[in-house]
């Protein structure tokens, strides 16, 4: 979660994100796209960019963490325009209750890897 925290700001504005087991949410508004050409820029698209990194750094910390090496991300990624308030606030209830879903915690703020933007108000 701290690399994801680290790029806040910097790549996107994080709305939510939840870690889980074996795969992870994050909801962004990217920055990069409205930045125009940003600095160090190797993709055609900016989220595609944006994840390519933030795969990169997370892949090797866990890696580090859990003592192995090679590839730790599935290669594709999943992502979706986002287009009126009703369904970000969807995505948000789903993003912070799979961790309720999933059957690891009761309560979605439980789970020390989900994260919602104080921003948002209370959920």
């Amino acid at each position: 979660m701290d690399k994801i925290l680290d790029m806040d700001k910097k790549r996107y504005d994080l709305y939510a994100g939840c870690i889980m087991p074996n795969h992870a949410h994050l909801l962004f508004d990217s920055l990069v796209a409205d930045q125009g050409k940003h600095k160090g820029m190797s993709a055609k698209y900016p989220v595609a960019e944006t994840l390519r990194l933030l795969k990169g750094n997370t892949a090797r910390s866990c890696n580090l963490s859990l003592n192995r090496n090679g590839s730790f991300w599935h290669h594709e990624s999943y992502d979706h325009f986002v287009r009126d308030e009703q369904e970000m606030e969807r995505i948000i209830k789903y993003i912070l209750n799979n961790p309720v879903k999933a059957g690891l915690v009761k309560e979605w703020t439980e789970w020390k890897f989900t994260y919602i933007n104080p921003e948002l108000g209370s959920w």
